[in-house]
């Protein structure tokens, strides 16, 4: 080998010494493909990461690899126009060339990293929400009550609890069909959304019922909200494929913690009662649950929930 390596210096001194260059630049155009090929995965990380600290660092080193390849274009164009002129050269091409492989691995790790926790996130949060309201599913929301109850009797705040049922709900089903009563769960579940941003919990609690959860709300304020609410439902107009107009009202029951005693089952038990007093007066209406033990100030001020 050594013996050819001579013969070809003596014979072909210039395409001698051209080799090693060419093999240079082929080292170091393949780096800065390697780093190219590591913006692929980093778009898919951008686009995964919500806006914050995280995706703010991977944007760093974005601009890192951004400069790296400034670097192997100007030691590229230094190698062509120059020539390697010694054996650090060699060490540094190939120095740079395994850092770029480093970064390639790592976006592509973080990666594949960031699809799978972006996966369990989706799956952690199927298991909390209902799928046709997008609300809090039973399971949650019972298990969000015990927090609340717990809490209520530590503190010893008020903790009320509503129960909503939509009226005649049953025969928008046989009139208007399922997409009719979906649709109106839909509208329903926009409707709580101003509750869940002031400080509230709503889920679904079966069919056409929902659980609300109104903690540091007492006894008179939640009544305040409860008719609130039944007002703008029964105001809304709800438009099915812009053609069918279908009216709708619900009534309530409401149940506040007066104890500090009251387990998660006795507040539902309590507003399911005077739910059903509210359906059996009439529907669109809301209705207390009896108070076994007043409060020593009830507030005076109306619970304002901004409905939408």
């Amino acid at each position: 080998m050594q013996f050819i390596a001579s013969y070809w210096a003596k014979g072909n001194p210039k395409q001698f010494k051209a080799m090693p260059n060419i093999i240079f630049q082929l080292i170091t155009l393949l780096g800065i493909l390697l780093l190219l090929l590591s913006f692929v995965p980093l778009r898919r990380i951008f686009k995964i990461l919500p806006s914050g600290l995280t995706r703010n660092a991977w944007l760093g080193l974005a601009f890192l690899i951004g400069f790296s390849i400034v670097g192997y274009l100007l030691l590229f164009w230094l190698n062509y126009t120059e020539g390697p002129d010694h054996h650090e050269d060699w060490l540094i091409s190939l120095i740079c060339l395994l850092a770029s492989i480093f970064v390639l691995c790592v976006c592509m790790i973080s990666d594949r990293t960031a699809k799978e926790v972006s996966r369990i996130a989706d799956l952690e949060l199927a298991v909390l929400i209902d799928p046709l309201t997008e609300l809090y599913n039973r399971r949650h929301i019972l298990s969000l009550l015990e927090k609340e109850c717990s809490r209520s009797k530590l503190l010893h705040k008020p903790l009320s609890v509503l129960l909503l049922d939509i009226d005649s709900f049953k025969e928008i089903n046989d009139t208007l069909g399922h997409q009719a009563g979906d649709f109106v769960l839909k509208e329903f579940s926009r409707l709580f959304a101003a509750i869940q941003n002031n400080s509230g919990f709503v889920g679904r609690y079966g069919g056409e019922e929902f659980l609300i959860l109104l903690p540091d709300t007492t006894r008179f304020n939640a009544f305040q909200a409860a008719e609130q609410l039944r007002y703008v439902i029964e105001s809304t107009t709800m438009m099915l494929e812009s053609k069918y107009e279908i009216p709708v009202t619900a009534s309530i029951g409401v149940a506040t913690s007066s104890s500090f005693t009251e387990t998660p089952h006795d507040l539902i038990s309590l507003a399911d009662k005077a739910l059903y007093e509210a359906k059996a007066s009439g529907r669109n209406n809301v209705c207390m649950a009896p108070q076994q033990h007043a409060w020593q100030q009830e507030a005076k001020s109306t619970l304002a929930i901004p409905f939408v």
